[in-house]
């Protein structure tokens, strides 16, 4: 069979001439608000003007159909994403991507920009649901962002690339997706990881390594539910709640291995291909029907990324944790046997902290959509009647439960804030203090963290859309852990919002519209329209619910989308209070009040 090579292409090129198709064996697009906006912001990130360097978002595996038409194999969410980005700039034609025998998606595709520019919605049923809001979450990236820089992000888009690589011809392609779709199409980034530091091992060692390196990659439950029970004893105590073990020696002499001839003999590819068997077992990290109960906010790529930083902490900086530079930043830790064990343990010491100490995604109550932030650590009980252990009890981190929500709530503010993973430094800090057992508050230590954010962020000089997401984030966990936490006299009502948390949010509300309605007057002559005082950061899709009405009816017809934000809700009950209703004295007034305790709070560092 004849291969060709991987062609590398810009955003640009590979919508040029050329026509993609998604077959029908392809499952619909799935991408919602948090992996779109991740696909911008990594684009924004990591592109810079001054560097002369291209930026990688991964391969597109294709079989060309007929000439100039390639058949999408793998990577079409993220191919559409990026054509629907492209339709918004006004970059490509409406022709170049389509859906076999899906003319719902295909009609959403050709008709998406006429659709948004004339306002013409009312007819949805028509159109897919998933692409329409696609193109939402994108628009709502610019409009309340970026607007100003969309010539400069179409820039960055010219040093975006991607990696085509067409199948042999001849190659059974339902086969080859049947294959795909349970291995992946490549080795990851962190399975090359694995082959370079497994193999600086000895030989009798790599069983540990491998068994270390297959619990940590599954990133959805606690760490100790990963080893047999046996291992857990030996590892994490009697109780499964500490860890103690020094290094990787110690670690292999406290499990005594010592690997059959057999699997001395298997070489580093075998071990890399066996499949990782996933047992099912006996305790509380499965929710309903079998699905996980916890969800990590880090994949496990960079999650090893993160031990890298904690290990390496004289070479910290933000590319530390990019996984753009992955291999890079890594090839330190496979220099030799020494450090390929360093890591090891510390792979292992690291996710042990990482779980009890950073926040997870608890979806065991379905109240809230996405689950509730959860900061709890795995511990053993014994059942007083079949005496056996039982690995499914899960307690606060802290004992004192005010202490506990208020890392909790501390963490949630961080993570919503940063979402790309190469700016979740928070997360290096509290790691490094935790292994190396520096005895810092985590309290303090992450509030010190996010007041330098806020100062740097110049809030005191900020306007409209210059105020950056830590501003309003970090105001409400100010509200949240001085009037929820701590019944604050300044805002009674909100210690009545005991169930509040954290949601993602990145779009910046104005409470008194941008443009009027109606007889509403027009406030863009006024500085008050862009004052702290009349914003707020709330869900895209909810700003675009909220629209341009009036203060008084947004609350009135939506008034869950208040809740989201304490800062918010003060301003509500503020406008309720005043007979004029949101004037542009209470603006000013209600800016200033919030500004003051932002300042407060800078002082504390």
């Amino acid at each position: 069979m004849n291969s060709k090579k991987p062609i590398i292409l810009s955003v640009s090129e590979m919508f040029g001439k050329e026509k993609y198709e998604i077959p029908i064996y392809q499952r619909n697009y799935t991408w919602k608000s948090r992996e779109i906006n991740q696909l911008l912001e990594d684009i924004d990130e990591n592109v810079r003007d001054e560097e002369d360097q291209n930026y990688y978002l991964g391969n597109l595996i294709v079989n060309q159909k007929d000439k100039g038409v390639f058949e999408v194999i793998d990577g079409q969410q993220r191919l559409t994403t990026l054509f629907l980005l492209c339709r918004y700039l006004n970059l490509v034609n409406r022709e170049l991507v389509r859906f076999e025998a899906r003319e719902k998606y295909n009609k959403t595709l050709t008709d998406i920009v006429t659709l948004f520019d004339k306002g013409i919605l009312s007819n949805e049923e028509n159109y897919a649901e998933e692409l329409v809001g696609a193109y939402k979450i994108i628009k709502s990236y610019f409009d309340e962002r970026r607007q100003k820089e969309k010539g400069n992000f179409i820039e960055k888009l010219n040093k975006v690339k991607i990696v085509r690589v067409q199948v042999p011809k001849g190659t059974d392609l339902n086969q080859y997706f049947e294959i795909m779709n349970t291995r992946g199409e490549q080795l990851e980034l962190h399975e090359i990881a694995k082959a370079r530091i497994l193999g600086q091992l000895e030989k009798e060692d790599r069983k540990l390594g491998a068994e270390i390196w297959e619990a940590c990659e599954k990133m959805d439950t606690y760490i100790q539910m990963n080893f047999n029970q046996k291992q857990r004893d030996k590892i994490f105590g009697s109780s499964w709640d500490t860890f103690e073990r020094k290094d990787f020696v110690d670690l292999k002499l406290t499990l005594a291995y010592s690997n059959t001839i057999e699997e001395s003999k298997k070489t580093l590819k075998e071990m890399l291909n066996t499949p990782y068997k996933v047992e099912n077992k006996q305790g509380g990290q499965m929710g309903e029907e079998g699905k996980e109960r916890f969800e990590s906010i880090l994949s496990f790529s960079n999650f090893i990324l993160q031990v890298n930083a904690v290990i390496h902490k004289e070479k910290e900086n933000e590319t530390n944790l990019s996984d753009k530079k992955f291999i890079k930043n890594m090839e330190e830790n496979w220099e030799n046997k020494e450090k390929a064990e360093d890591f090891l343990f510390h792979l292992l010491k690291c996710r042990f902290y990482f779980d009890n100490y950073i926040i997870k995604r608890d979806k065991f109550n379905q109240g809230k959509e996405d689950g509730e932030w959860s900061l709890r650590k795995l511990t053993m009980y014994k059942d007083k009647e079949d005496r056996t252990k039982k690995p499914n009890y899960h307690k606060n981190t802290i004992e004192q439960k005010e202490k506990n929500d208020r890392l909790k709530s501390l963490q949630a503010c961080l993570r919503i804030t940063y979402t790309s993973p190469i700016t979740m430094e928070w997360i290096t800090e509290v790691l490094r203090n935790l292994v190396n057992k520096e005895n810092y508050d985590l309290i303090e230590l992450l509030e010190n963290y996010a007041r330098k954010k806020l100062v740097e962020a110049q809030f005191e000089k900020a306007e409209g859309f210059g105020f950056e997401r830590i501003v309003f984030s970090y105001l409400d966990y100010i509200l949240y852990r001085d009037s929820i936490l701590v019944q604050n006299k300044d805002y009674p009502y909100l210690y009545e919002m005991q169930d509040w948390q954290f949601r993602f949010r990145n779009s910046i509300e104005h409470f008194y519209p941008q443009k009027s309605m109606g007889e509403l007057e027009d406030w863009n002559k006024y500085r008050e329209l862009n004052d702290f005082g009349n914003l707020a950061l709330i869900m895209a899709p909810d700003n675009a619910k909220f629209s341009n009405f009036p203060p008084e009816d947004k609350v009135r017809i939506f008034p869950e989308i208040t809740k989201q934000s304490l800062k918010l809700t003060i301003m509500e009950v503020e406008m309720n209070k005043n007979e004029g209703g949101w004037t542009k004295e209470l603006v000013k007034k209600h800016g200033k009040e919030m500004i003051k305790i932002l300042k407060e709070e800078c002082e504390k560092r």
